[in-house]
């Protein structure tokens, strides 16, 4: 109630009629579940479920270790709920990766790479990246 700025039903009564939208409350449930809250880890274990079944439905579109790059605060290492999609994923043909170069210089990458370019050690050097950052989108 203190964080929402209002009793707990005049925030339930908000949601419904539109007046306090539900990403305002998700800090709450995340901090909750941080806290050893037992519904609020909940809610992070059936929405991470939810994105694991997404996911397993993609494998089975795409075939094959189908690679799925993690970006955002939720999935960030160490947060809760990048363990919780982890362990929903566990069993999955998904391989689950944080990126390790900005947007920008992975999509030059991946477009060079869709180009047929040969990442030699004069590309990766113009790019001002190290040889051994090479990618191998074969896998």
């Amino acid at each position: 109630e203190e964080k929402l700025g209002m009793k707990m039903m005049s925030a339930v009564t908000a949601l419904y009629r539109g007046e306090l939208s539900l990403a305002a409350c998700a800090p709450l449930v995340f901090s909750a579940a941080e806290g050893g809250d037992g519904a609020a880890q909940d809610i992070l274990r059936r929405n991470a479920a939810v994105l694991a079944a997404t996911l397993g439905r993609m494998q089975r579109v795409f075939g094959a270790s189908l690679p799925v790059v993690l970006v955002g605060g939720l999935l960030s290492p160490g947060s809760l709920y990048l363990a919780v999609l982890e362990d929903c994923c566990r069993e999955m043909p998904v391989r689950l990766f944080h990126p390790t170069l900005s947007p920008l210089l992975g999509a030059v990458r991946m477009a060079a790479h869709a180009a047929g370019a040969a990442e030699t050690e004069d590309f990766l050097s113009n790019l001002a990246l190290p040889p051994e950052t090479a990618l191998d989108l074969r896998k």
